[in-house]
């Protein structure tokens, strides 16, 4: 495999750890998809408030200030998820490998 990173994904024997990628790339798009919508939706929503009251930009900071909270807050909450969902990979790996030495 000729990507960048890739070696990261390979285990000891060589082979490719495919279920290690696929968190990889789940944790990537929920992140990507978890800063852009709050960001987006809070600072259109502020520019039209500004628009409408004249406040330009105070209400458009706001709402990116608050995507920023709201954004920091649920990656937090994810990434706890995350770190226990690979954890239970490594375990589930050494259990395999255990059993298949003996």
């Amino acid at each position: 495999m000729n990507s960048i990173g890739a070696e990261f994904f390979m285990s000891k024997t060589g082979q490719f750890e495919r279920r290690y990628l696929l968190l990889a790339m789940r944790i990537a798009g929920d992140f990507g998809v978890t800063i852009a919508v709050p960001v987006v939706a809070l600072s259109v929503i502020g520019k039209r408030l500004d628009l409408r009251y004249g406040t330009w930009p105070g209400l458009t900071i706001l709402g990116f200030v608050l995507a920023a909270v709201v954004t920091f807050l649920i990656i937090k909450r994810k990434t706890k998820k995350y770190a226990d969902e690979y954890a239970a990979l490594i375990v589930e790996d050494r259990a395999s490998r255990a059993a298949r030495k003996k």
